[in-house]
């Protein structure tokens, strides 16, 4: 948990995914609540660097773009490098409206983004016929392959849940304090607001709500500002799970756990899967059974299981009652899909098997997201280790199984 004061705390990349029907295959970029003021070069930098990483297919502005005049300068260097990009689109906030809406419109449309309040665009990438509306549910008149809502400020799910495959919205900026997050939001804010939440899912739709990325009051808890990338893909573009193969590539694998340990690894976390090489790769893998997820014959996610008082290291491993699991990885481009959950369940389905009552894996204790990824699977702390490989300190989390 983290306490934050002022305008120059960082954002994540909250990276989610839709599937749906046909052979879509798109990203979509949304970022709200900027509330730029004479502070915020830092993060419209941030936000310039990643639009480049992700590289959408549409980017989509949710609104509150400026706090005051101070913060025009960076408003327009951010909105300037998107002049150059197709499918932008911007809707206003209630703080645009108090800043004065015509100067908003002026200045977004200035360079060359398209303003959508209150209106719909039609346009087709690689063949799909997208339709997005601003600020308002629209019609579906128009024969379409994918419906998008780019709100600011949440609505009722009831209202548009039959009509969209993917809707956004920002406005509650996470309450800025979270003290407990689940599945039903971010609390307290959640006694209060609705719509206080990450995402929901009604049928075919998602909806994913922002924390948004700059403050009126700049004092956060544990409540990160972010950026939302959803890639929508066809449902028959998911992925399987199975056990490592040996025409599998340990080399793909080791790449993958690179690439998933690297955010870590930036935050100054020496996690051994962020640097290790193919044969420690390879004898990890042959302590245990390794699981693999895999699309379009690509492994996308990977954990090892180790059998009941195999793993070693600590006291708590040695237990005859307690399997455990790591070399845990999901590509960052997959990371929210239910990868990770699925990987998991295997391991604890698999460990049932094998006679364990609990399951463990062991973290970074600085690594408070992945604390709280495993919290809410279950799992709670038993106590502190120190590995030869690592610079931080673990925590044991433990997971009770049942029957």
């Amino acid at each position: 948990m983290k306490l934050e004061l002022g305008h120059k705390s960082d954002f994540e990349i909250r990276r989610e995914i839709h599937g749906c029907a046909g052979k879509t295959d798109l990203r979509i970029l949304y970022m709200s609540d900027l509330h730029f003021n004479r502070y915020s070069g830092k993060i419209a930098a941030k936000l310039i660097n990643a639009v480049s990483e992700t590289n959408p297919d549409i980017l989509l502005l949710g609104g509150d773009y400026i706090d005051s005049r101070k913060g025009l300068p960076h408003l327009e260097k951010l909105l300037d490098t998107f002049s150059g990009r197709e499918h932008v689109f911007a809707v206003a906030g209630n703080h645009d409206y108090y800043f004065g809406i015509d100067a908003v419109k002026k200045l977004v449309t200035k360079y060359n983004i398209s303003w959508l309040e209150k209106e719909t665009a039609h346009f087709t990438i690689r063949g799909v016929r997208i339709q997005v509306d601003g600020n308002r549910i629209g019609d579906t008149n128009t024969e379409t392959d994918l419906r998008l809502l780019c709100l600011h400020k949440p609505i009722a799910l009831k209202k548009f849940a039959g009509r969209y495959a993917v809707c956004f919205a920002g406005h509650l900026h996470g309450s800025q304090f979270v003290f407990h997050e689940n599945e039903h939001g971010l609390f307290p804010g959640r006694f209060f607001y609705r719509w206080n939440i990450l995402r929901v899912k009604s049928g075919n739709c998602s909806y994913f709500i922002s924390k948004g990325l700059g403050d009126s009051l700049p004092i956060r808890y544990n409540c990160r500002k972010d950026v939302i990338l959803v890639h929508v893909n066809s449902e028959n573009k998911q992925f399987e799970i199975r056990p490592l193969q040996e025409s599998d590539s340990i080399e793909e694998l080791t790449q993958l756990l690179h690439l998933a340990y690297s955010k870590l690894a930036e935050q100054g976390f020496r996690y051994l899967a962020s640097h290790q090489d193919t044969s420690v790769t390879r004898r990890r893998v042959e302590k245990g059974i390794c699981f693999v997820a895999v699309a379009e014959n690509k492994i996308i996610g990977t954990l090892t299981c180790y059998e009941p008082g195999r793993a070693g290291g600590h006291p708590w491993y040695a237990r005859a009652d307690v399997s455990s699991y790591g070399q845990f990885a999901v590509h960052p481009d997959r990371q929210a899909g239910g990868i990770g959950s699925a990987l998991i369940r295997h391991a604890e389905t698999l460990a049932a098997k094998q006679g364990a009552k609990e399951i463990t894996v062991d973290t970074a204790e600085g690594a408070a997201e992945l604390i709280r990824f495993y919290e809410k699977r279950g799992y709670r702390f038993v106590d502190h280790a120190q590995w030869t490989e690592t610079n931080y300190r673990s925590v044991l989390l433990s997971k009770k199984l049942s029957g």
